[in-house]
């Protein structure tokens, strides 16, 4: 894209009603054509005011947000996230300094030895095809068991925490830390969102979000891109693709755009 190309963006004045709160925003689109990939830049903001709507709720509830740096219990789970997302992070882990970009993919590597060690990984490159929530239920639990640590995990804190997927972002609990270590006793209590960006994007390789449902797990992800190469997205005017997300998003029932 030109520089030209790039100076002429769409602004997108967004009054988001979330729940009982309004979150007013401004976001300038490129009007020129790009790729869904080029959109996740925008998106994030956009999740991360989502999220930060449904802190401010629990707070007024008396409650607050136990998830801190130092704490990666939920960062040994099963991760979702979408196609768009995956060639992003081998985007991001492919213009790393070498030293850093080689223990990362060792660290992948390692964690899909570990993964089929533990007869995990046929199930796991099937898991987006899982229709029956049960199905869905134990392989969640089943990885959970074992406790495989996200590479992007150091020192128990996110490394790529401006990029991380939007599914890492919309996980918050409000109960103790401790209670993560334990999913199954049914203590964790999470914080609901009123929206989920990352239903919208699991569905968006089209642009449009009239795609089929099409994800994957985090720990697959930079084998997955390797296989598939380069990302085959439409192009598409950046602002009509915001104003299709947004659409989308309101499809939901919660935000209005």
């Amino acid at each position: 894209m030109s520089s030209e190309d790039q100076s002429r963006r769409t602004e997108f004045h967004l009054r988001l009603g979330v729940g009982d709160d309004e979150l007013l925003a401004t976001v300038r689109v490129p009007t020129a054509p790009i790729r869904p990939a080029d959109l996740l830049p925008l998106l994030q903001p956009l999740d991360d005011a989502i999220v930060d709507a449904a802190v401010q709720r629990v707070r007024r509830q008396g409650k607050m947000v136990s998830c801190r740096a130092g704490c990666g219990a939920c960062c040994r789970q099963l991760v979702p996230i979408g196609h768009t997302e995956a060639h992003h992070l081998a985007g991001l882990v492919g213009s790393l300094p070498a030293g850093r970009r080689t223990h990362l993919l060792r660290r992948f590597q390692e964690a899909i030895e570990t993964l089929d060690a533990h007869g995990l990984l046929d199930r796991l490159r099937a898991a987006p095809r899982l229709a029956d929530a049960d199905a869905q239920g134990r392989l969640a639990r089943d990885y959970f068991a074992v406790q495989l640590a996200c590479p992007f995990l150091e020192d128990e804190s996110c490394s790529i925490y401006p990029d991380r997927p939007l599914s890492c972002r919309e996980y918050l609990v409000t109960s103790p830390a401790a209670y993560c270590r334990d999913p199954e006793s049914n203590r964790v209590e999470k914080v609901s969102l009123n929206a989920k960006p990352t239903q919208v994007l699991f569905r968006f390789d089209d642009g449009e979000g009239k795609g089929d449902l099409c994800w994957l797990p985090l720990v697959l992800s930079l084998q997955w891109v390797a296989a598939q190469g380069p990302a085959k997205q439409p192009r598409l005017p950046g602002h009509g693709m915001f104003q299709s997300f947004l659409e989308r998003l309101a499809e939901q029932g919660k935000p209005s755009p």
